[in-house]
């Protein structure tokens, strides 16, 4: 059963199974608000955590990189994929940049075409048929979601 927690100190709203230990969460939380949050994609001083999002956890079978990136050298998105998820995306591109696939997209507004999507999704190691649509499917409604709030990056 998942129940809804709300910490009002935190300003934080989020739902965990019951399964999960809500004290260790919110031991975390003053961690996270109002520090700077420091990675190889933020300027070197960071940039301030404001809000927290927490999620159940999932068993996940394999895990994949996925991003559509605003790109200055193409002049515009870029689908970036690489069957090397769950782990620091920076480092698979140095020690094995052959691991990383790029399809640049040609009009912002029309997207990526499904030859693009469907190329991406088996260079990210998903399996001809329904694996790849599912695959294609969830990218094409990324890119939708890019468009929609106007990102300059998604990335999962």
């Amino acid at each position: 059963m998942t129940r809804k927690y709300s910490c009002h100190h935190c300003k934080i709203r989020y739902m965990l199974n019951e399964r999960c230990r809500v004290d260790r969460v919110l031991k975390l939380l003053p961690e996270m608000i109002g520090h700077n949050l420091i990675t190889k994609q933020t300027p070197a001083e960071g940039v301030n955590v404001q809000k927290v999002m927490v999620a159940q956890a999932l068993d996940i079978a394999k895990e994949t990189y996925f991003a559509i990136l605003l790109d200055r050298t193409v002049g515009g998105a870029v689908l970036i994929g690489s069957p090397d998820g769950g782990v620091n995306i920076e480092e698979v591109a140095e020690a094995t940049p052959d691991r990383i696939h790029k399809e640049p997209v040609q009009d912002l507004e029309t997207g990526p075409t499904a030859e693009q999507l469907r190329r991406l999704a088996k260079a990210m190691g998903f399996s001809a048929g329904s694996d790849t649509q599912q695959a294609v499917d969830q990218m094409h409604k990324l890119y939708k979601l890019f468009l929609n709030v106007d990102a300059i990056q998604v990335e999962m």
